[in-house]
Order: structure tokens, then C-alpha cells, then sequence
């Protein structure tokens, strides 16, 4: 085991699976119930002033690690809905960029000040 890249996306693969199939799906979502509300915690913390990022990243980690193994219930849906989910989010990136280069051309040659 002291030989395994655990930064290795595959070696990360197959722990997921394996968690995923030794648990089971009822048992990860309760678990990424309580990642999340630990995140949640942390990221409040955080814009309080009592916490530090390398909380909220810790945090992060846990809850990406357990939704990796909810990944693998059904890898396809999951990627599709992804693709689904970045292509809505280009869509709307491009539109504010698009809104605020029309905003940066209304105020071309104008003096403030």
C-alpha cells in the first residue's frame, strides 16, 4: 500500500468504487449529507473570520471524495449531466462577457472625472 500515488486520478478511481461497493449508495449519501454540512460549517467560518481556507478546503476534499464514489452508481449519467451542466455554464459566461464588453464600449472617449 506505501507504494500507491494516492494524488493518481486511477488509483482515486478505484478507492471510489471500492468505497461505493462496500458501503453502498444509501450509506455514501448519508455521508455526503454530513461532508457537505461540515463544508457548509467551514465556509461560514470562513466569512466570519473564525475560519482559515485550508479548512474549507479540507472540507471540500472530503465531499469530493465521497461524491467520487456516488460518481460510480452510474458513471454515464453523471458525465452527461456534467457536460450538460458546464455547457449551461459557458452559455452563461458567455453572455456576461458579452454584457460587459457592450458595457466597456458605451464608456469608449468618455471623460470621468
Amino acid at each position: 500500500m506505501a507504494d500507491k500515488d494516492y494524488s493518481n486520478h486511477d488509483t482515486q478511481y478505484e478507492i471510489a468504487k471500492r468505497s461505493l461497493k462496500l458501503h453502498g449508495l444509501p450509506t455514501q449519501l448519508e455521508q455526503a449529507i454530513e461532508e457537505m454540512a461540515e463544508l457548509t460549517v467551514a465556509i461560514q467560518n470562513l466569512k466570519r473570520g473564525r475560519g482559515d481556507l485550508r479548512s474549507v478546503l479540507e472540507e471540500a476534499v472530503d465531499v469530493a471524495i465521497v461524491l467520487g464514489s456516488i460518481y460510480h452508481q452510474n458513471p454515464d449519467y453523471f458525465e452527461e449531466f456534467m457536460a450538460h451542466k458546464f455547457q449551461r455554464l459557458e452559455m452563461r459566461l458567455d453572455e456576461m462577457e458579452k454584457a460587459e464588453m457592450r458595457l466597456d464600449e458605451s464608456f469608449k472617449g468618455r471623460v470621468v472625472g
